[in-house]
């Protein structure tokens, strides 16, 4: 358990999380179990909240039928994206059904309650404020980064590189919902109405939606020569129809039974998204691609099964670094594509693509307001809905597209995701799970609560303001040996020293370049660092770290600006960053259609004008990655948000 009440930096570390108990293994209680083990932490939350205590936010997992926030029942309303709709969850009237099903007297009448209200007892409803619909949590990590994160780029776009060298296979027939005619308004059109269609036409429609769903057999030439032959022959109106129900590209003013035809035979044809040439370019900008120190690590054979399972944040980095950057050079605007026809195809796949990267981006920004809530939601819903429209033979209902919507019910209650995710207690879980034990179960779970309360107690005495030098001398070396206890973050991204800038400080000649931006008394006083922090956030010098030195910020001018750190020096205990900004880039960006994905295109060279600010100037770090066209695709990242957008209201995390 965790205190939302303290500050974002200090919540997630250990000595200020409580660890309640250690389940006893080897095997996971079952939900009735479980009970036995809350029962023990909701008896002091009742007798805390009735002395006037109130828990507002408890983290948990459940499974109703399906969903614990709405009344939308029935696996197939998973794929249902009309959210305005959707009718909440009456707590009261769970919680009569809860106890019904605590107090039946046998399995079968439980079940039956179950079955038919999607609720059993917790122990969590002895809590007076218990409110399953506002407090069982949507985890994004779950849903999102091991949900729709994988499901769309591993699942949907095929992205492995088995899948890319794979042989092409028959593509079997497959359900589509087709838009059909209305017959009731098609007969109140006038008969000159270019809409009208006849009963000739209505019948066509039918044939069309027939023949676009049939089997593609292994000479996919010759079959898609005889669907072209087929549906030529058909209604101009009724391929009109069809065409506009899925989005075929109008290519003329005036469209011929042709034309019509040829749109859709190009549809119903198989088109392979994982090639070769796709999982090279994403592994080439992963191996190429210069990041800072703090971001997390991925593997450099993606797509490989050596590459082995992937965690939720290698998903999330992947999904809003590289894939993007990769994609955007063989599908998006302006791409190099094989063939005329995969153009419009291509570009639409990437743009629903983007859509889901835009949510993901919009979901973890470090703020948020209204306006950065709609845009979230606004976003899965365009991506679902073009998942099943272009994907429709791949395309699954799953219950994570349904519940990623109500996350925005719970970034309305919480704030940033950020707060309450459940990242920070899976490697607090990782870990318990790497402390030395003897395999004694029974004896080994109180082992690891006493070994994680001692050290958090450690901890806790490392930070008090009287804690002797010696001491602090001690904590180096223990947070070296057993890690920082900031659970908030990987271990993999700390790249932090305590102390960063003892012995990277000195007196050296002032550079000829940087001499021109100093009076002769700043000259005199400067001293020069390697690297420095800010926010927790590690600068260096180009020469230094070139991925820590790449920052977005605002110039003296108050315009943002993305360069590189060439020098770093202090006046008077007052750091200063020596900014080397990035020209303008000579081709076009075809990253300016998707406004919530915080990436451009920037020339290679850098100005040789040189700008001296101050580390509160500084937005925030960039990834830099050389694209075919000789330009970089720069992509921001936020470790710790600064909204540089001022007409959004935010609410910081935990406040």
């Amino acid at each position: 358990m965790c205190c939302l009440w303290l500050p974002i930096d200090i919540r997630y570390k250990a000595e200020n999380m409580f660890l309640v108990a250690i389940i006893p293994g080897p095997k996971e209680p079952s939900l009735e179990q479980l009970n036995y083990y809350l029962r023990p932490v909701i008896d002091p939350l009742v007798v805390s909240y009735e002395r006037g205590v109130y828990h507002s936010h408890l983290a948990s997992h459940s499974v109703h039928i399906y969903c614990s926030v709405c009344k939308c029942l029935g696996l197939d309303t998973r794929g249902r994206t009309d959210f305005e709709h959707w009718v909440p969850r009456d707590p009261m009237e769970m919680c009569k059904h809860a106890e019904r099903w605590r107090d039946a007297t046998s399995q079968a009448e439980r079940d039956e309650i179950f079955q038919c209200h999607g609720v059993r007892w917790s122990e969590l409803w002895w809590l007076p404020y218990w409110d399953p619909t506002r407090q069982l949590v949507v985890d994004s990590m779950h849903c999102i980064f091991e949900g729709l994160v994988p499901y769309h780029f591993r699942h949907i776009l095929g992205l492995t590189a088995a899948n890319a060298n794979a042989k092409d296979d028959v593509a079997p027939a497959f359900d589509y919902t087709f838009k059909v005619v209305d017959i009731e308004a098609n007969s109140s059109l006038a008969a000159t109405d270019e809409v009208k269609l006849s009963d000739k036409a209505i019948n066509d429609v039918k044939l069309i939606h027939c023949s676009l769903t049939q089997p593609v057999e292994d000479d996919v030439d010759m079959q898609l020569g005889t669907l072209l032959k087929s549906l030529s022959r058909r209604n101009l109106k009724a391929l009109r129809f069809v065409g506009h129900d899925l989005k075929i590209p109008q290519l003329k003013a005036r469209m011929t039974q042709n034309d019509w035809a040829g749109g859709l035979a190009e549809w119903t044809a198989p088109k392979k998204l994982a090639t070769p040439a796709v999982i090279r370019r994403i592994q080439e900008v992963i191996g190429d691609m210069v990041t800072p120190s703090w971001l997390s690590s991925v593997p450099k054979n993606f797509g490989e099964a050596s590459a082995g399972t992937l965690k939720a944040d290698e998903w999330w980095i992947l999904c809003t670094v590289y894939f993007s950057v990769a994609l955007i050079t063989l599908w998006g605007m302006g791409a190099a594509y094989a063939a005329d026809g995969d153009a419009h195809y291509l570009l639409q796949v990437f743009d629903n693509t983007m859509d889901l990267v835009s949510a993901v981006t919009v979901l973890c920004k470090r703020s948020t307001s209204r306006w950065w809530l709609e845009s979230f939601r606004r976003h899965l819903r365009n991506w679902l809905q073009g998942v099943q429209r272009l994907h429709a033979e791949r395309y699954s209902d799953r219950t994570n597209n349904h519940m990623a919507f109500h996350i925005f019910d719970f970034l309305r209650l919480f704030g940033p995701v950020y707060s309450w995710w459940c990242f920070p207690f899976e490697r607090l879980i990782g870990h318990l799970q790497r402390l030395p034990h003897n395999d004694k179960h029974g004896e080994l779970e109180v082992t690891m609560l006493n070994s994680f309360t001692r050290a958090a107690k450690l901890r806790r005495w490392f930070q008090r303001p009287d804690c002797p030098a010696a001491l602090l001398q001690v904590k180096r070396l223990f947070d070296k040996t057993f890690g920082n206890g900031d659970f908030a973050h990987s271990s993999k991204t700390t790249g932090l020293d305590s102390h960063p800038n003892e012995g990277a400080q000195c007196r050296v000649s002032i550079p000829e370049d940087l001499s021109e931006c100093l009076t002769p008394n700043e000259t005199r006083r400067a001293v020069f660092h390697a690297r420095c922090t800010h926010d927790s956030i590690m600068l260096a010098r180009s020469s230094t770290h070139l991925g820590n030195s790449l920052v977005r910020y605002y110039s003296n001018d108050g315009t943002e600006e993305y360069g590189s750190i060439k020098y770093i020096y202090e006046i008077g205990n007052i750091l200063k960053l020596v900014m080397q900004r990035h020209l303008p880039a000579k081709g076009s960006d075809p990253f300016l259609r998707y406004v919530d994905f915080m990436a451009t295109v920037k020339s290679p060279e850098l100005s040789n004008e040189l700008q001296c600010i101050s580390l509160d100037c500084v937005i925030c770090h960039f990834a830099r990655w050389t694209m075919p066209s000789g330009d970089v695709a720069v992509v921001s990242l936020y470790k710790v948000i600064m909204d540089s957008d001022p007409k959004h209201i935010c609410m910081q995390a935990g406040q």
